[in-house]
This record gives structure tokens, sequence and C-alpha cells, in this order.
């Protein structure tokens, strides 16, 4: 499980466009391993959603932007999004809506241990 760390509208870097004009979830991440990981929002959500992966690779508390999408992948309005991570890096997972919107969604995750 992924932790929701309770924040919304964190002050976050751009990730090549405006990711939080809406409010949305922080959730934080790492692996001991190197490691592939997907999040996609394709299902059960009610509204057009965003994605934005964010590192902290030196625990200095700067977020530096690995990824970000906005109804990428074959699901309309939802959003698919893919990294390599890299071993005891602090990984960070925005999810939002574009522009205003807001709703329900599922947030699905998929790894690939190397």
């Amino acid at each position: 499980m992924i932790p929701w760390l309770g924040e919304q509208n964190p002050d976050l870097p751009t990730c090549g466009f405006t990711i939080n004009s809406s409010p949305g979830l922080l959730f934080q991440f790492s692996d001991p391993s190197v490691f592939n990981v997907g999040f996609q929002t394709c299902i059960n959500r009610n509204f057009d959603t965003v994605l934005a992966v964010f590192e902290d690779s030196d625990c200095d508390g700067d977020l530096e932007c690995l990824d970000g999408a906005d109804d990428r992948g074959n699901c309309g309005l939802g959003t698919v999004i893919n990294i390599t991570g890299a071993c005891s890096t602090q990984y960070f997972l925005y999810v939002t809506g574009f522009g205003s919107a807001g709703g329900d969604f599922q947030l699905d995750a998929y790894c690939n241990i190397e």
C-alpha cells in the first residue's frame, strides 16, 4: 500500500505544466532495489485526472519532477505514468484534476523489480 501523506495542494514544482490548480492527493513511496513502477487512473474515476511523480534523491526536501502527464495512455481522461526508480530514493506521486476538476478516482499501481 502506498501511504497518503494527507497533503492537499502541496507546494510542488511544475512538471512541464501546472499540476496543482485543483486539490489533489500526495502519496510517498520508495524501494530498497531498482524498480519499474507504473500508476494509472483509467478506471473508476469521474473526472479528468493528472498524475505527476517527483523524487527527493538527496533527502533534502527539495522535490524534482520526474514526469507529469494528463490524458496519457489509452484511457480517455484517465492518465498512465511509468518511471524507473533507484535504490533508497524517496518518491512522491501527486494525483489531481485538470484545471479545477475533482472527484473520485481509483489509483492502480504495478511494478517489476529488477
